[in-house]
């Protein structure tokens, strides 16, 4: 018992009463909390559907920015998504890079932590986005531009957040996240890849401009294909939401209201929150740690059962 005692501590674990060590050899079940404890204790993007592809984390650890980057999705596409994560979150979600441009730490809503995470992963910052977004950064000379944009704010009764701001060639430009349900109804086209798009590798990207993606009207059929995923995901546990955007004309009446499209209250919906193109579907959830998998094996082949 005195040297089972003092292996244990030789993993950090203290053992008081030797007995305990017995005990803890006649063990056939561990209840364990599973927040924090087998999982990392952080909303992650695992799973993301756009452009028709349905791209999936399958093992811990594993980076679903390496896995878009691996598909033909189009560098067109996977631009507009990030500008769409960048600007359509709140100031008050940031992320913390150390100068190896690895995160070191985030706060702010955990779900929007997830998608800049993601931002990140592909290789773009969401601060420089931002900041060189005119109605959405406020430092130097883009800031004084700042009014020029609109935010419309998330809320119950609406499920779904937009921030408008305006294009260099006229015009404004309105990006939308939200619930599933919603932001999909209100879709009318979608993203798609160019022909012959490439996987967009390499080094960072620079282009970040909001020139138009390819789109095509949302069918029948692609609209059955999201319910099913978006099911999957859920199945699966995972948080689902959906991007869109729309291009407005100038002089575009932001605070019209919609004639016939109401919100979940049973209010008028935002005109411009309607006719929007889908631009993905993301998957987050809390992932497994790494180490998880191997150590729950271990204890089914001691005969353990983990609870």
């Amino acid at each position: 018992l005195a040297l089972s005692s003092h292996k244990m501590m030789s993993v950090q674990n203290l053992v008081k009463h030797l007995d305990a060590c017995e005990t803890m050899g006649c063990a056939t079940t561990i209840c364990t909390d599973k927040t924090g404890t087998l999982t990392a204790n952080r909303m992650t993007a695992r799973s993301l559907y756009a452009g028709g592809r349905n791209v999936q984390c399958t093992t811990a650890g594993e980076s679903l920015g390496d896995l878009v980057e691996d598909t033909n999705l189009g560098d067109a596409v996977i631009r507009t998504l990030v500008c769409a994560m960048s600007i359509c979150t709140m100031d008050e979600t940031v992320l913390e890079v150390d100068s190896d441009d690895k995160i070191i730490g985030a706060s702010g809503n955990p779900t929007e932590v997830a998608m800049l995470t993601l931002v990140h992963d592909l290789r773009c910052s969401y601060r420089t986005i931002r900041n060189s977004t005119a109605g959405r950064g406020d430092v130097g000379l883009i800031g004084e531009r700042l009014n020029e944009g609109k935010q419309f704010a998330f809320s119950s009764a609406r499920k779904m957040m937009s921030w408008a701001v305006p294009l260099d060639q006229g015009g404004m430009r309105i990006y939308s996240k939200g619930a599933t349900e919603v932001i999909l109804d209100r879709c009318a086209y979608e993203a798609v890849p160019e022909d012959g798009a490439g996987d967009g590798g390499g080094g960072e990207r620079e282009s970040l401009d909001m020139t138009p993606v390819v789109t095509q009207p949302l069918s029948s059929q692609t609209r059955e294909t999201l319910s099913a995923v978006v099911e999957t995901y859920a199945q699966k546990g995972m948080r689902c939401l959906a991007l869109a955007y729309r291009d407005l004309p100038p002089n575009t009446n932001l605070d019209e209201p919609h004639a016939n499209i109401l919100n979940s209250d049973g209010s008028p919906a935002n005109a411009v929150e309607t006719e929007l193109v889908f631009c993905a579907l993301i998957g987050i959830e809390d992932p497994l740690r790494k180490e998880v998998p191997a150590a729950i094996q271990q204890c089914y082949e001691a005969g353990i059962d983990v609870r």
